[in-house]
C-alpha cells in the first residue's frame, strides 16, 4: 500500500494547531469516524522521500520549504491505513 496524496509536509507554528472533536460514531477507527481532527498549516518538503516503502528519515528541523502554505487536516494514527507519526517543523520565516 502506497500513498496516493502528498504526505511529506513540515508543519508551520505548532502553537497554531487547532483541534475539533465530534461524537464517537459506530466506526471510530475509520477516517470518516475519527473522533478528533487537528487543523494545521504546512508546506511540502520535496526532499523528504520514501525509503524502502516507508517515509524516509525525518529531516532535521527546522526545515526550509518554498512550497505553498497549505491547510492540513490530521486525524489520529489509528484511523488511517497509511500512517505518519511525526512531522518536521518549518523554519519560522518559511
Amino acid at each position: 500500500m502506497y500513498p496516493t496524496t502528498p504526505w511529506n509536509y513540515a508543519l508551520a507554528s505548532p502553537d497554531e494547531i487547532t483541534f475539533a472533536e465530534q461524537p464517537i460514531g459506530p466506526l471510530p477507527f475509520s477516517p470518516e469516524g475519527a473522533p478528533v481532527a487537528a487543523t494545521a498549516h504546512g508546506r511540502r518538503v520535496p526532499a523528504w522521500q520514501m525509503d524502502n516503502g516507508s517515509a524516509g528519515a525525518l529531516p532535521p528541523g527546522p526545515v526550509a520549504s518554498d512550497e505553498p502554505l497549505e491547510t492540513l487536516t490530521l486525524i489520529p494514527y489509528g484511523c488511517t491505513s497509511l500512517r505518519i507519526a511525526e512531522f518536521p517543523v518549518l523554519e519560522s520565516n518559511a
